[in-house]
């Protein structure tokens, strides 16, 4: 009988802890795309003038190739610079026109020189993070909540973070740890977000109360 390989055991990087080569823009290699995107999602969202992950997030959305994610990335992008950094805002336009309707590339086109800030009406279907008109509706809010309801903790927690939610993300992951501290899932993703955030005060906190409540930390925050 012939002998069988073993399967072949594909490590992801959790992107928090991922870095890019020194020099480079491309998105963190070594972890799950999806997980990128919403890694700097969060980013971008916590910190609108992180440039880098601007940058690295419409790379990232060329690479993934999905219907409007470039255009959503660059409206970011251009909103998140103003009227500054022209060069680069064309430089990335002209990088990614292929991918972009022709609707798209001239509505971006026309906010070069003018700008594009907050508030602005978007074209329909843009999935920005930064467009406080997003999530203005009430009735869209009860019917994201909705679907994010119906999911799994880990999962609603990485749809409220593609939404921008990064608090509510959290609550949740919180909630559902300190209702089940074993679940390693939860432990490493609100661990991801703590430690990505910089929320050292918080991290902490959330292992005191696990130690008070449980008798001791789950392995993972011991």
């Amino acid at each position: 009988m012939p002998a069988t390989s073993a399967p072949e055991i594909i490590l992801s990087i959790d992107p928090a802890f991922a870095y890019g080569e020194p020099g480079s823009l491309d998105a963190h290699s070594g972890s799950d795309g999806w997980s990128v995107w919403r890694h700097l999602s969060s980013a971008v969202t916590r910190d609108p003038l992180d440039i880098e992950a601007h940058v690295r997030r419409v790379r990232l959305a060329r690479q993934l190739d999905v219907a409007g994610m470039v255009f959503s990335a660059l409206v970011d992008a251009f909103i998140a610079l103003g009227t500054h950094g022209l060069a680069l805002r064309r430089r990335l336009l002209d990088s990614s026109r292929d991918l972009l309707g022709s609707e798209e590339a001239h509505y971006l086109e026309q906010a070069l020189e003018r700008g594009l800030f907050r508030g602005q009406d978007l074209p329909l279907g843009t999935q920005s993070v930064l467009d406080p008109g997003l999530m203005s509706n009430q009735a869209m809010v009860r019917h994201v909540r909705a679907e994010v309801a119906a999911m799994g903790v880990v999962e609603q927690a990485g749809a409220l973070l593609d939404q921008g939610d990064l608090p509510g993300a959290r609550a949740v992951l919180e909630q559902a740890l300190l209702a089940n501290p074993q679940d390693t899932a939860v432990s490493q993703e609100l661990l991801a977000i703590y430690r990505h955030s910089r929320d050292s005060q918080a991290e902490a906190a959330m292992r005191d109360q696990l130690a008070a409540r449980f008798g001791k930390a789950p392995a993972p925050w011991a």
